[in-house]
């Protein structure tokens, strides 16, 4: 059984707020009589029945189920292999019937998982070895062993991985004596067949570019598990990236919640990582890169433990949890009834990294495609940066003003748009000041925004009526195995697939629309994502599934009348808004907790998101009252980078916000960037926790590259412009974009920046 325990949930991420008040927040079996089909999706050129699980896999050193054999004990001779015979009718049959009954691969319909109806032609092995290839990429499959090798240009880049999947014991596909292998449509299938073993086929296809994947999947009646994996790896240096010069481990984080960062540190011991993660060499560039990339079921970890600049152990599984990381108190769901499939999960290898990395968020897209926005970026204001609990209908309106007399007019805007947001404590205000204070944004030719936390419960009142319905709080409450509510930051969850709780966003989102908003900021949704004891929907057997469930119904009833805005939220599933938080909460300061510093580790990071699984990252709001000059352009410019909504959260009612907002938000030439709405790259990745100082954006014929100094003293950094992507022979025109200040550049571009401080370049 894989091991059991959880540890102590996390801590709440932002400030203090009214517990009682409905929208705001609270910052402060037998084996035998099925079979296991085992997918690598990569197209080739050539029921309910959920129960409660007594067990859990603590992803902190969930390497595989406490039982798990090692791939070296559980190996079979070629003893008995039948090698690759011709397949019956028999075979045939059984194969279309499971892929009728499996699915799609992303579990709308069913059908094969590339939806190829071809007939099956017979594999051809030499030496026992069964290979595929596209390009670079090649799967080497070893038919006496059970295990698969992924190469790129020829060199093995993860060795001997297979599957394995806890049932009612560990199972793996190194397990068995007899194999076949077909090739059907973009599908090369692997069966493997054992008297005293489940039935497992794998299936390998190419997809072209630099990955393959690779899902499982568990046909039967009444089986069930909560881990599994279709790559497991635990042979001693089995992924390497090919050079040993400043060899790291990305480790993801799960969401945004409590001050999480990203993790680039070296591969030195072991960890999880959450979704997806990437292991390079620094100095050369050279990296793998794994994931998930569907998200309709489970939460994906990626377990990794190494030494020496080379990975031991790699396990992609679907069924991680962990008190800390995804705040779950219950075991991951048990997937069950007569299909259990895996996450498919994307594995490749390039000679840059950082273009793996987006080439695994492109490859998301074809699964469940970006929440589509014709619009510009969002400039404008938010009250959850200085004014926070204290917004007024006086003060609203009256930074409207502001904002349409000093800000949008002098530039301050994309496509001539500007959001004037209400965040938590919007009801300050009554029901007739919410229609005046739309009215005159709309007057001052703006649009208005509201903000809403639809999956927790801030009263946790057991007797309080549902908004909208007839239900109590106490009827839509998650709860642990004991019977207790879920609490997390400060509230109780509130199940996703409750009719309360959707009778409870139609109340809210017909009031927002019938007021005339059209920005949302849905905040704390990893709520609606926890595992729990008990659910309304029986179908939904994951945190994951309920997820999906209320994202969908909450999209589906703003019906594209609003710019959606996800705040604190998993990073996975997407789809369901047009831009995410980047990071948590962030302060105007440049440096230390909570500061510019911190959130450009997630946007050094986490780049690759925007533009593809969201339309915008979201920095936070920029505050620039009570901080210093340095301050305020590194503040300043972390938000333009990150690709990006920019927004300003200060007390514009105040003369000396309102000064500083003139001189900081009206610059044209780093508006124009901002309005790019694009996240720059990292130029270095070994930094730890901490962000890279140099990052770089080309779009069209200029380079822009911005240089921060998160040091406590002054400093010249020299960039090597062929290592920031730009031509070393070339001569560049350099326009600091602050200044307007004009130099030139060649190989090399010297910056001299004080502690706490950053500069924005424009290279043509």
């Amino acid at each position: 059984m894989p091991p059991a325990g959880t540890r102590a949930a996390s801590s709440v991420c932002s400030g203090t707020a009214n517990v009682c008040s409905a929208n705001t927040r609270m910052d402060c079996r037998p084996l035998l009589g099925f079979h296991i089909v085992f997918l690598a999706l990569l197209p080739l050129s050539c029921a309910s029945g959920s129960e409660p699980t007594t067990w859990a896999v603590d992803a902190s050193d969930a390497s595989l189920p406490a039982d798990a054999p090692s791939s070296e004990s559980s190996t079979f001779s070629s003893d008995g292999i039948s090698g690759t015979p011709a397949i019956n009718d028999a075979d045939v049959a059984r194969d279309a019937a499971n892929a009728a009954d499996v699915g799609s691969v992303d579990g709308s319909d069913a059908g094969s998982v590339d939806g190829s109806d071809a007939a099956p032609v017979e594999c051809t092995a030499r030496g026992g070895v069964v290979s595929w290839a596209n390009g670079n990429v090649r799967v080497d499959y070893d038919m006496s062993r059970g295990t698969a090798t992924f190469l790129y240009g020829g060199i093995p880049r993860v060795s001997s991985f297979y599957a394995g999947v806890a049932l009612g014991s560990y199972t793996t596909t190194t397990m068995y004596k007899t194999r076949t292998c077909v090739v059907r449509g973009n599908e090369a299938v692997v069966t493997n067949t054992d008297s005293a073993l489940p039935t497992i086929e794998q299936h390998f296809a190419l997809a072209g570019g630099n990955k393959f994947l690779v899902r499982a999947i568990v046909l039967g009646s009444a089986v069930g598990t909560n881990w599994i994996s279709p790559v497991v790896m635990d042979t001693v240096g089995g992924v390497d990236v090919g050079s040993q010069g400043d060899v790291r481990v990305l480790s993801i984080p799960y969401d945004n919640d409590a001050w999480v960062s990203y993790d680039a540190q070296p591969i030195a011991g072991s960890g999880t990582s959450y979704e997806a993660a990437a292991f390079y060499d620094n100095v050369t560039r050279n990296g793998i890169v794994v994931g998930s990339v569907t998200h309709d079921t489970w939460k994906t970890g990626v377990y990794y433990s190494g030494a020496s600049g080379k990975l031991d152990a790699l396990h992609v599984f679907g069924g991680a949890v962990d008190a800390t990381s995804t705040h779950d108190v219950v075991p991951h769901g048990k997937v069950g009834g007569s299909s259990i499939a895996s996450p498919i999960v994307f594995v490749g290898y390039a000679p840059d990294w950082r273009d793996l990395m987006e080439e695994f968020a492109d490859t998301n897209l074809s699964y469940k495609p970006q929440l589509a926005w014709s619009g510009g970026a969002p400039f404008g204001w938010n009250s959850w940066g200085t004014l926070q609990t204290q917004v007024t209908y006086d003060a609203a309106v009256g930074i409207s003003d502001f904002v349409h007399d000093s800000l949008q007019n002098a530039g301050f805007a994309d496509d001539g748009v500007v959001y004037v947001n209400l965040d938590s404590y919007w009801d300050n205000l009554s029901d007739a000041q919410l229609d005046a204070f739309v009215a005159h944004c709309h007057a001052n030719g703006q649009k208005a925004g509201i903000y809403w936390t639809p999956f927790v419960d801030w009263g946790k009142s057991a007797t309080r009526q549902v908004e909208g319905t007839s239900y109590a709080y106490s009827e839509v409450w998650l709860r642990d195995a004991s019977g207790s509510p879920i609490a997390l930051d400060g509230a109780y969850a509130i199940d996703p697939t409750h009719p309360g709780t959707k009778g409870r966003i139609d109340t809210f989102l017909a009031a927002f629309k019938r007021h005339g908003f059209e920005y949302i900021k849905l905040d704390f949704l990893s709520h609606g994502a926890l595992e729990s004891a008990v659910r309304f929907d029986p179908s939904v057997q994951t945190g994951v599934q309920a997820y999906n469930q209320g994202m969908q119904y909450l999209v589906d009833r703003i019906g594209g009348t609003m710019f959606i805005s996800e705040s604190i939220a998993p990073l996975f599933p997407h789809g369901y808004a047009h831009g995410r938080r980047i990071s948590c909460d962030v302060s105007g300061a440049a440096v230390g907790p909570r500061s510019a510093e911190y959130e450009m580790n997630s946007a050094s990071y986490g780049w690759w998101m925007s533009g593809r699984l969201y339309r915008f990252n979201d920095p936070d709001a920029i505050v620039l009252e009570g901080f210093t000059a340095n301050d305020n352009m590194t503040r300043l410019l972390s938000a333009v980078v990150s690709g990006t909504i920019f927004l300003d959260g200060d007390d514009l009612t105040r003369a000396p916000a309102q000064a500083l907002a003139r001189t900081y938000l009206t610059n044209d030439r780093i508006d124009s960037v901002a309005r790019l709405g694009k996240a720059f790259r990292p130029v270095e990745a070994n930094t730890g926790t901490a962000p890279s100082d140099v990052l770089v954006l080309a779009d069209g014929g200029t380079f822009y590259v911005a240089v921060f100094n998160f040091g406590s003293t002054a400093a010249d950094k020299t960039i090597d412009l062929a290592r920031a992507g730009l031509d070393a022979t070339a001569d560049y025109a350099v326009t600091d974009l602050w200044t307007g200040a004009a130099t030139t550049a060649r190989g090399t571009l010297t910056v001299t920046l004080e502690p706490g401080f950053a500069r924005l370049f424009a290279l043509r």
